[in-house]
Order: C-alpha cells, then sequence, then structure tokens
C-alpha cells in the first residue's frame, strides 16, 4: 500500500494515501452537510421574523380568495365578512387538549359578494357520550383572526370522504382531500407537495368559536439546525482526530511525557 512519513522532530504520522483521501473526502462529506444546516438555519430565522413581522402587522380586510395569493399566511392579522356554511362542517378527530379528548372544529366561511369560500377553525371541543350538534352561526359575520395554512402530513394518503352525511369526520388533514370535499371554490395555496387550504383562526370572542387551543402569541418554528452543524463539525474534526491517532505514534508520545512527568 503506497504510503510516506511526516516527521516533525519526534512526532511521526504514517500518511497511507487511500485511507487518508478516503478521511478527507468524509470530511469534506460532513462539512458540506454542516453547511446546508446553517443554510436551512438562516430560513428558519427569516421565517420567524416574517412571523413576527405578520403578527405586528395592521389588520387586513379580504374581500375574495384571489387577495390571498399575494400574501403572507404565517400568522397574518386579518378581518372577513360573509356567513358560515353551517351544514359542511369538519371535524378532525382524536385531538388532545388539556388532558382531555376531543375534536377541532372546521366551517367553511363564505366570503360576501364571492362564492368564495375561507376555512375557518372554530377550535376544540370535548368528545361526549351522546353527539352534540355543531352550534350554528347565521347571518352576516365580522370575524377577524389570524391567516395561516393548513399543515398537513404528505405521507398520509388521502382520505375518501363522502358528503353523504355532514359533518365530515378527518383523521388527518389533507389538503388535496378537503378540496376535493369543499370544491375548487376553496381558498387554497399550490405547492410542490400539494395543495394547502387557508384557515382562519378565530380571534378570542369571535362568532361560532368553541375553545381556543392556540396561542395569540407569535410562535416561532423551534430551529435546531445549528446545533445539527455543529455536530457535523464535531463529526468532521473526529474523523480527521481518528485518523491521525490511528496513524501515528501521538499516543506514545503523551505516554512517554506523562512518565517523565512522574519520575521528575
Amino acid at each position: 500500500m503506497p504510503s510516506a512519513t511526516l516527521v516533525i522532530k519526534q512526532w511521526r504520522l504514517r500518511c497511507h494515501w487511500p485511507q487518508l483521501v478516503l478521511t478527507v473526502l468524509l470530511c469534506c462529506l460532513f462539512v458540506a452537510l454542516a453547511n446546508w444546516q446553517l443554510s436551512r438555519a438562516e430560513v428558519k430565522h427569516l421565517d420567524n421574523q416574517q412571523r413576527i413581522s405578520n403578527i405586528a402587522a395592521d389588520r387586513l380586510l379580504i374581500a375574495d380568495a384571489a387577495a390571498l395569493a399575494v400574501l403572507s399566511a404565517d400568522g397574518l392579522p386579518v378581518m372577513v365578512v360573509g356567513r358560515y356554511l353551517n351544514n359542511k362542517s369538519l371535524l378532525l378527530a382524536k385531538q388532545h387538549y388539556q388532558g382531555q379528548l376531543g375534536e377541532i372544529i372546521f366551517t367553511p366561511f363564505e366570503l360576501a359578494g364571492t362564492n368564495d369560500l375561507l376555512l375557518i377553525n372554530r377550535g376544540w371541543r370535548a368528545i361526549v357520550e351522546q353527539p352534540v350538534a355543531i352550534i350554528s352561526v347565521k347571518g352576516v359575520q365580522h370575524l377577524s383572526g389570524s391567516l395561516v395554512l393548513a399543515k398537513f402530513n404528505a405521507f398520509f394518503l388521502p382520505e375518501k370522504l363522502s358528503t353523504d352525511t355532514w359533518p365530515v369526520r378527518l383523521h388527518h388533514m389533507n389538503g388535496p382531500s378537503i378540496i376535493n370535499l369543499l370544491g375548487d371554490k376553496l381558498a387554497a395555496k399550490q405547492s410542490s407537495q400539494g395543495s394547502s387550504p387557508y384557515i382562519l383562526t378565530l380571534e378570542e370572542g369571535s362568532s361560532g368559536l368553541y375553545n381556543k387551543y392556540w396561542s395569540s402569541s407569535p410562535q416561532q418554528v423551534k430551529n435546531s439546525h445549528k446545533s445539527y452543524a455543529m455536530q457535523w463539525f464535531a463529526m468532521a474534526l473526529l474523523s480527521m482526530l481518528i485518523y491521525i491517532l490511528v496513524n501515528s505514534n501521538t499516543l506514545q508520545l503523551i505516554k512517554y511525557i506523562g512518565e517523565s512527568s512522574r519520575q521528575l
């Protein structure tokens, strides 16, 4: 195996070229992964700054679904005018809140003067033995809240939902399933992962609100990417250190220095 020896006074390092090349490539990979994590950390930081900026922004009146296309939906305060479609609510099942099992209620809201729909998160309610009808809110309503995008797990396949009986019970949030159920008039954002309906989370005291389980303060996305980057940098350093310890007399020199100090 081709090799060379680097000698610095009493310290010697045997350079086995295949091992050295492999170690350097491994270090480069770890450093590249660390830099990628740092770039992800910067994106998350900018997202959090945008979210905080949205919370502090003036409330916007949303007249139709087209107005949503140019807006950031991360907690943007908005106001809408229209009517609840009380006969077409959705129930997201098996949701826990304050130690109780319950469900989250979503009801489509028809914006005044249009056929456009916006999904309203009406909050959480506990499950009881006897099913209780969802409270109907009639007449024109002025609703205020924060605009968000429905978060759904792309690994779940779309549910086959039936409109024979309402309310429809969901087992997980899935954008395409909800849009197929409520129609293409439902305001949604298109992305590479699919369609995500816009959702209005109501302010305290809003018409039709059950138990508000979300926080009114800006919720920042957890940003752990910097710690991950430090781990990858540490892996690169550890890889090089292991190579040096295995292919040099460093440990012998440390042992010799320790013995010499004890003799003194």
